[in-house]
């Protein structure tokens, strides 16, 4: 595989806040946690379908969802975060190379119940596959990472998705969510297999590097599901949340090294934002910075030399 992978769009957007500061807060926190229009009966408004439970699925109809400057919001923030099956024929075969790529990686690609896995937009499918074939084969197919799950629920503490070894699980909270919480929740989970491949030296260095970090909160969070500072204090309360957490980070946040930023800054377009990693390690005091540099070193070496820019 190429020393370097380019981030694609999808993920590149995990880079920044998800919303301007303009906003309106009650539409946000409804499409964080997967909310969507929903049509009723044909005498009645639509309205904003909420989720009570990801891990469930349970939903509620709050009556001022159907306000129609609310939806009007709502239809305008949601823009290209929700995308629903258009072409059943071309979603079946996105999903039969999705299952092939996997299967030539050792992983099985399942359903609820261990049915196959249901039909999702061909285009949110085969950009679930571009995203999966930038990160090493070594990362597939491994004692902890044999099962692909997409779609149904799970129980317990999980509330939008789950690793269960050997199986990487995207609840429907998911697949039928905000593609921003789809493509983070993703990477985040296969961190949850990752970390069950590394040896016990390195989990002592991170979780080392962890404690020190927790006290001068020297880490960012990436803006998804809750919000970005929620993630941080996610990422810094374990080292079981903090490795998968760093390992969506890797992959999400941009060159790092000399060679990677000079090759980004080379092929990158005028508007292209610069790597943000970079900006927080060049913001953060030198300590903090050198301990990131540290793990970001080590990631790479996990990566099998792979930087992402």
């Amino acid at each position: 595989m190429n020393k370097f992978q380019i981030i694609p769009p999808s993920l590149r957007q995990l880079q920044r806040p998800w919303f301007s500061k303009h906003g309106n807060p009650r539409v946000e926190g409804m499409m964080r946690l997967g909310s969507r229009i929903e049509a009723r009966y044909p005498d009645r408004a639509p309205i904003i379908k909420q989720w009570v439970s990801g891990g469930a699925g349970t939903v509620f109809e709050d009556p001022a969802a159907a306000d129609p400057k609310l939806i009007r919001s709502f239809l305008e923030l949601s823009k290209g975060q929700y995308h629903e099956i258009t072409d059943k024929i071309e979603s079946a075969r996105a999903r039969d190379e999705l299952e092939l790529f996997l299967a030539s990686r050792g992983v099985e690609l399942v359903g609820r119940g261990g049915s196959p896995a249901a039909l999702m937009n061909h285009d949110v499918t085969r950009e679930i596959l571009r995203v999966l074939s930038i990160l090493p084969v070594s990362h597939f197919g491994h004692d902890h990472f044999t099962r692909f799950r997409l779609g149904g629920w799970g129980g317990g503490a999980a509330k939008f998705s789950r690793y269960q070894d050997p199986e990487v699980h995207l609840f429907t909270f998911a697949t039928r969510g905000p593609l921003r919480n789809l493509y983070a929740l993703m990477l985040h989970e296969i961190g949850h297999s990752f970390i069950r491949t590394l040896p016990k030296q390195y989990l002592e260095v991170l979780d080392e590097a962890r404690k020190k970090l927790h006290k001068t909160n020297g880490i960012f969070g990436v803006d998804y599901l809750h919000g970005s500072h929620e993630r941080r204090g996610h990422c810094l309360s374990s080292l079981k949340e903090f490795v998968p957490e760093l390992y969506l980070m890797y992959v999400t946040q941009g060159a790092f090294t000399k060679e990677g930023l000079d090759l980004y800054s080379k092929n990158s377009k005028d508007d292209d934002p610069p790597s943000y990693i970079n900006r927080y390690l060049e913001n953060l005091p030198p300590k903090d910075s050198r301990l990131l540099s540290a793990i970001w070193n080590l990631y790479k070496k996990c990566f099998e030399g792979i930087e992402y820019i």
